[in-house]
Parts: structure tokens; sequence; C-alpha cells
């Protein structure tokens, strides 16, 4: 049996991340300490021990300062795409169904040249430094970068150059086509989410959206969300 499936504790995640990197919460006195753990029990415990630390709580976010997935630790369960499409149903402690949908995009999809994925891949491409939908020193070494729409009550939008404004255009054109074919009833709570967003119009560089903002994660190394 996948040996995540027999802990049942919202205050770690089912696959715990087995290294904590630079963190000052894993020392005494506040020095920042790398340390690995040997097995998924002992990571859970210092998962839970450090998401009381200073470093994590002050950031008001759900997960633990300079947590990463060095190793997967073994008799795990890997979801592969390439076995097929994949809707992952997780019981959250609300008892709320959230559904993660996980599909394989053909490096085919799209039209000529301009397919789905080179397109996103030029965009990630063209995002440079730590991303602007966090703050600095968070304990992570990847990039998470937000475009499109910050705030849809005070009309503020995340500022971006012209060039990424054509790449978020090609980008966006090519997944609400591949939506409409793969993912429509996603796509339609996507939309009819954004009706209720009466203070934003179309962006112009998204005028078929999906949704109205783009969060691009580079290299994320804590990324259990």
């Amino acid at each position: 049996p996948c040996l995540q499936l027999d802990v049942d504790d919202v205050r770690s995640p089912l696959l715990p991340p087995d290294e904590f990197v630079a963190s000052p919460d894993n020392s005494v006195d506040g020095t920042p300490r790398t340390s690995a753990s040997r097995n998924p029990i002992e990571a859970r415990s210092n998962y839970r021990r450090l998401q009381g630390g200073k470093c994590s709580v002050k950031r008001q976010r759900h997960f633990v300062y300079g947590a990463i997935y060095n190793n997967i630790f073994p008799g795990s369960h890997v979801l592969d795409p390439i076995d097929g499409n994949v809707d992952l149903y997780v019981i959250l402690p609300s008892m709320e169904v959230s559904i993660v949908e996980i599909r394989l995009i053909s490096p085919d999809e799209g039209k000529g040249k301009d397919t789905l994925l080179s397109s996103v891949l030029s965009l990630g491409r063209s995002c440079h430094g730590a991303g602007n939908s966090r703050g600095s020193r968070v304990g992570d070494l990847g990039m998470m970068h937000a475009l499109g729409v910050r705030s849809s009550t005070s009309r503020e939008v995340f500022v971006g150059t012209n060039e990424k404004s054509k790449r978020i255009e090609r980008v966006s054109n090519l997944m609400r086509h591949w939506m409409e074919d793969n993912l429509r009833s996603t796509l339609k709570s996507i939309l009819d989410d954004d009706t209720h967003c009466t203070e934003m119009k179309p962006l112009s560089f998204m005028p078929l959206g999906p949704g109205s903002r783009v969060i691009l994660s580079l290299d994320l190394a804590n990324a259990p969300h």
C-alpha cells in the first residue's frame, strides 16, 4: 500500500519534504541550519516542529520555511500523466473536496510552429528574478511570477513589459483552445467566476482568458501545493 495513505495529519503534507535548508528555526540560537530527514516519520516530526517557528509563522503561508523536496521517500505513489489523465480528489480538513486535474499536453498541440508548450516555455524564459507574487526570503529555491489582474477591487494589474504581454496573449489563446477540447467543465467554471469580477474588463493581452491572471512557478523545490 502507498505509505501516504497511512497518515491522517492536517499539520503536515501526506508526502513530507525531506530537507530543511538554511532555516534559522532549525537551530537553538537562530543560526541558519540545513538538515535532512531519514524517513517519512522523522520528516513529518521535523515539519510539525518547524511549522510553529518564527520564519514560517510570520509569513502566514501554509508551508515551512526552507522545506524542499530533494528526494522522494520509497513507498510513495508517483502520478505520471504519461500513463493517462488523472483526477486527484483531495478531502480538506473542512471536508470540502478539492480536485487536482493532471493532464499531459502533447508537444504538437497548437498551430504550426506556435505550439502550446513552446509558447509556455518562451514565456517562462522571459521571466527573471525571484518573481513578484510573493515576498523575498521565503525559504524556497524557485521563482513565482504573476501576470494579469492583481486585484479586481482596485483594478490593479501586475506591471509587465509589452513583449511579455505578447507572449501572454499567445499562451492564453492556445490554452483557451486546448481547454475547450480537454477541460471544458473547468474552463466554464473559470469563466463563470470571471463574470462576478465586474470591476475588471477583459485584459487586452488576455481577451479569451482563461481567467484574468497567469501564475508561473519555475523550479519550485518546496511545492506540496
